[in-house]
């Protein structure tokens, strides 16, 4: 799909580390960064998830992004919110904290619905 100043990115997990690395190197200009309980901290002893979380955050993701949105929840685990410290601190943007979400899975939610995000999407 072709990448725009009109494009919304949204990544989750792991998958948050990986759209802020690809910014930071294809230097692409979109609408909106959505980080869904971002991660950026390694398992001990992981080689792979090392050197695939081991990277510098460019901040100037944040001069060609128009809006970025991270959320939170209060029962993520530790790492996850350390990694939201550390995307944040180099980003900005604004922190949407929702109670009793934990890593934004099934699992954790029960639910498949997210309204909170779809209407960041909308906005």
């Amino acid at each position: 799909y072709p990448v725009s100043e009109n494009t919304i990115l949204i990544g989750h997990s792991c998958g948050c580390a990986f759209l802020v690395r690809w910014l930071g190197e294809s230097k692409e200009i979109v609408k909106k960064l959505i980080l869904v309980a971002p991660w950026k901290i390694p398992d001990e002893n992981d080689i792979f998830r090392k050197e695939f979380y081991t990277y510098p955050i460019d901040e100037s993701i944040k001069t060609r992004v128009k809006e970025i949105i991270m959320f939170t929840a209060d029962d993520e685990e530790a790492d996850g919110k350390k990694s939201l410290r550390i995307f944040y601190s180099a980003l900005g943007g604004k922190i949407i904290e929702l109670k009793g979400r934990g890593h934004y899975t099934f699992q954790d939610m029960e639910t498949e619905e997210f309204p909170e995000l779809l209407k960041v999407i909308l906005k």
